[in-house]
């Protein structure tokens, strides 16, 4: 649906803008974002929240926007318990202390429920379907699953919209 690079593109334009930005790759099942960015993905949010390494070790701040990353890495079998852990509470926690805005990738909600663990540590999700491609009910599941989450405000976005056939219904 373009989540991927929604995230980046958000993180870099309000990095430009002067926000000091945070973009972390949550996404434990199929990381992409060093993709994206053209990173090998040595040191990652795995790594931190393991325990391993320290948080500024996985640190990624070489974006020539400003855009600071933490990448993830795949890691299926244990990826629910590493973003629903204390240890991913407390990055959020640390994180907000230092930057302005914090943007996390994760994974598709219907799946799993990796992202509604990591929406007990948000504030705002952004909830992107793609246009003319995703049905109803899907969308009406998918969003579902965080009306339990009261803090969390909520955002629908819609991707890839066809403006020739959008213009034509008038």
């Amino acid at each position: 649906e373009g989540g991927d690079v929604l995230c980046v593109w958000l993180g870099r334009l309000a990095a430009k803008s002067g926000e000091k930005v945070l973009l972390i790759d949550a996404d434990l099942r199929e990381p992409s974002l060093h993709k994206f960015l053209n990173s090998k993905n040595k040191n990652s949010l795995v790594e931190h929240l393991s325990g391993k390494i320290l948080l500024n070790k996985v640190i990624d701040s070489s974006d020539m926007t400003g855009l600071h990353v933490i990448y993830g890495r795949s890691v299926p079998n244990s990826a629910f318990d590493l973003v629903s852990s204390k240890e991913m509470e407390k990055l959020i926690d640390n994180a907000r202390k230092s930057y302005d805005l914090i943007i996390i990738n994760s994974p598709p909600c219907l799946f799993n429920a990796d992202a509604k663990a990591l929406g007990f540590c948000s504030d705002l999700l952004l909830y992107l379907v793609s246009w003319n491609k995703t049905k109803r009910d899907v969308i009406h599941k998918g969003i579902s699953q965080f009306f339990d989450l009261p803090d969390l405000r909520k955002a629908l976005l819609v991707s890839n919209i066809n403006l020739q056939k959008h213009i034509a219904y008038g």
